[in-house]
């Protein structure tokens, strides 16, 4: 006679209270972190008169906001803080403080996010990567200051979380969210185009690495997630490059890069030829070398949040042509200018009188780790165990 076996199933009510009261030291102390966060960006955040730029982005945020007008100037750079602005004011009213009430969002999620690290980093690691953010004095000023630097910092952490998480588990929603962070960086400020060229190189090393057998077996070319990124990185962001394919060529608009140059015939006409190209090339070779429904789905992340933004959501068609050309365009021609006339070594003397801890243990830990030649694992890889260091 066969016995039967009742399996009962856990119920919340079988665990003691206690079970529910037991804090996690470690969730603790960052609660504590992102408290004490939110109260430091957000204490007395309208009290202090506006900064030059802080006024510029204020005010065209309320037009966009009041009048529903706002069109992309390269000037000041990308639409997304405008928009994001706009918004804030849309829902709490228009105020000093809510102008930089985005900032400050961002500023106590840049104090939270290093947990989201805690698999590379370690609890303990993650922990004082959130203090060091929470007290450094750089990253509180520009928490209450309505200007790119947060913003643009916020993006990029997502792209390297997602990067990251992309690399180690090869899940098609990172490598959509890495779409949609390029997305945001690039319809938030130039320094983009500099940041895309250090991560597309260091993929590009990373898969060098692999395929030569330096880390671990050597694969297929196409089956490493480096070379997935690396393609999609470099198929999304060609068409971006239109403005300096042009300056090499002298063709540069005549006057300029001003709204009536993005209307003219002779920008369409020569612009719109080289972007075409570009934006065609990058396509077909992305199609050839990798998935074609993958990146077509990345493609569409990625310039749908790009058009909606430079044509503030199709109302100025012609942000299509100031952000995929302008935006570059723009600071190519500024670059004989040199308004402060900084010398070559002027954020070398500066970073260690404001920002010496991170400094100090940046150079300090990265020469212990060159020390013990722990540079084996350069990039998280599909083998490896995702557990966390304590």
């Amino acid at each position: 006679m066969e016995q039967s076996i009742e399996i009962r199933r856990t119920d919340w009510r079988d665990f003691p209270l206690a079970h529910y009261l037991t804090l996690n030291p470690a969730l603790l102390m960052l609660g504590l972190m992102v408290l004490l966060a939110a109260v430091s960006r957000f204490w007395d955040l309208g009290s202090r008169a506006l900064h030059h730029d802080e006024s510029l982005h204020a005010l065209y945020s309320y037009y966009l906001y009041d009048r529903g007008e706002y069109q992309h100037n390269p000037l000041m750079h990308g639409p997304l803080l405008f928009h994001l602005t706009a918004l804030g004011y849309w829902l709490f009213g228009v105020s000093d403080a809510t102008a930089r009430l985005v900032p400050a969002i961002l500023g106590v999620f840049l104090v939270w996010v290093p947990w989201k690290f805690r698999d590379w980093l370690g609890v303990k690691g993650a922990l004082f990567a959130s203090l060091l953010v929470l007290v450094s004095p750089t990253l509180l000023y520009y928490s209450r200051f309505i200007r790119e630097d947060i913003f643009a910092a916020a993006w990029t952490v997502i792209i390297v979380y997602a990067t990251w998480k992309y690399l180690e588990g090869g899940e098609d929603f990172h490598l959509y969210l890495t779409a949609a962070g390029w997305a945001l960086l690039f319809s938030q400020k130039e320094l983009s185009f500099l940041l895309a060229f250090v991560f597309w190189l260091f993929l590009a090393l990373v898969a060098l690495l692999r395929f030569l057998g330096r880390l671990g077996p050597k694969p297929q070319i196409k089956e490493t997630r480096e070379w997935h990124l690396l393609v999609m990185i470099g198929a999304l962001l060609l068409p971006h490059a239109s403005a300096l394919v042009i300056h090499l060529l002298n063709m540069d608009p005549v006057g300029g890069y001003t709204d009536a140059a993005y209307q003219s015939t002779a920008f369409l006409t020569n612009a719109g030829a080289v972007t075409l190209f570009l934006f065609l090339a990058g396509y077909a070779a992305a199609i050839v070398l990798w998935n074609p429904r993958k990146f077509l789905i990345a493609a569409g992340i990625f310039y749908a949040i790009f058009v909606l933004l430079h044509t503030t959501f199709l109302t100025w068609p012609w942000g299509i042509g100031s952000g995929l050309v302008g935006a570059l365009g723009y600071w190519i021609e500024q670059h004989g200018v040199e308004r402060g006339g900084q010398p070559w070594f002027y954020y070398a003397m500066l970073l260690p009188l404001y920002e010496f801890l991170p400094l100090l243990v940046g150079l300090v830990g990265g020469g212990i780790l060159l020390a013990r030649r722990r540079n084996g694992a350069v990039a998280p890889g599909p083998r490896e165990a995702n557990q966390p260091l304590d």
